[in-house]
């Protein structure tokens, strides 16, 4: 067998008038005879006496044979490893021919490559996963609203809790008639004040002590100027009473 004189020449080979002989043994029944020899040697290693040129019908008979009880094997292993692991879904994919096929819809495109018409608008999907239900809830986390997100299926505003159902449906609703029953006065005294509300009320205090005290210092000065001023009055009544001329 020769190969191509014109391999690097540099010329196609459809082109030139001989292009080799090592082409024919890649071709036609070459393959599968090198296959069945392979098979035979192997085969005369474990025991078995076949030859191929020597009873080719026994060799060929049972290499069908190893073929086709080769293929259940493979069945066979790849049913319990699908039963043990599953994964079925996976495998029921649509053939590779079908995934860059050809279709007859008719779209057409402007010189920028935007589409002008022939094609509806794609939906924008969201970049976080969707559906995902966890820790046994039958909802998604954001089925239910009240004042805040929670579950549907159990009425729960914690988003990692573990579902609880119409327990916990029953639970909630009982907390929320609770609530709503207590007073918006109790709600204020029972909130925790900040250092600046604290701060602030002390300030008020003081204020207003200081406030008491000078009311009750000016209160006590006039006091005393009243009595000052009436002790003089009466002083001066006394005095103009003692020295006022006596008539006989």
């Amino acid at each position: 067998m020769r190969e191509n004189p014109y391999a690097n020449t540099g010329k196609n080979p459809d082109e030139v008038g001989y292009a080799g002989d090592n082409f024919v043994c890649y071709t036609g029944d070459a393959i599968s005879m090198a296959q069945t020899q392979l098979f035979a040697w192997e085969a005369y290693d474990k025991g078995s006496e076949v030859h191929l040129q020597a009873d080719p019908t026994k060799l060929e008979l049972l290499y069908k044979f190893f073929k086709a009880k080769k293929e259940d094997f493979k069945a066979q292993q790849k049913e319990s490893i699908l039963e043990k692991y599953g994964g079925q879904e996976h495998l029921d994919v649509h053939p590779a021919e079908l995934l860059l096929a050809q279709t007859e819809n008719y779209v057409e495109y402007s010189r920028h490559g935007t589409v002008i018409k022939g094609q509806q608008n794609a939906v924008v999907c969201s970049k976080y996963e969707e559906d995902v239900k966890i820790s046994n809830h039958s909802c998604i986390w954001g089925s239910y609203w009240k004042v805040k997100w929670g579950y549907q299926c159990c009425h729960s505003f914690v988003k990692y809790s573990y579902c609880t159902g119409e327990a916990g449906k029953e639970i909630a609703d009982t907390e929320a008639i609770l609530m709503e029953e207590q007073p918006e006065e109790e709600e204020h005294m029972t909130k925790p004040k900040t250092l600046m509300e604290i701060h602030q009320e002390k300030q008020k205090e003081t204020k207003k002590k200081h406030k008491k005290s000078s009311n009750s210092d000016s209160e006590v000065g006039l006091s005393f100027r009243h009595a000052y001023v009436s002790a003089c009055h009466f002083h001066v009544t006394v005095l103009s009473r003692d020295f006022s001329p006596t008539l006989y």
